[in-house]
């Protein structure tokens, strides 16, 4: 008998998502704050994450990763290129404080 565990667990979405339309209702900071407080897993927070501000917010709630999709696109934020956007985001992620995330 194989026994088969998570590495990780995903939530959202946290805000409404522009990339996907027709979703869950959004979870919110809360709930995510919650269940990162909840498990030793490291939680992925996902929906609507569109900008450095929001990137930096989830990160604080205690999210090990932010799924970023929308606002990697071309024009999503400027035209600084793709590269550039997602420099941002993970400067953000990583800059952000949480002591979820450092006690781990």
């Amino acid at each position: 008998v194989h026994h088969l565990e998570a590495d990780h667990l995903a939530l959202g979405p946290i805000w409404p998502s522009p990339t996907k339309q027709g979703h869950a209702d959004p979870v919110g900071l809360d709930v995510l704050r919650a269940a990162c407080a909840a498990t030793a897993k490291p939680v992925v927070a996902i929906g609507g994450i569109v900008d450095v501000a929001r990137v930096a917010a989830v990160a604080h709630a205690g999210a090990a990763f932010a799924a970023v999709v929308s606002a990697l696109a071309p024009g999503a934020d400027g035209d600084d290129g793709l590269h550039l956007r997602a420099r941002r985001f993970c400067l953000a992620f990583a800059a952000a404080p949480t002591a979820t995330r450092n006690a781990r």
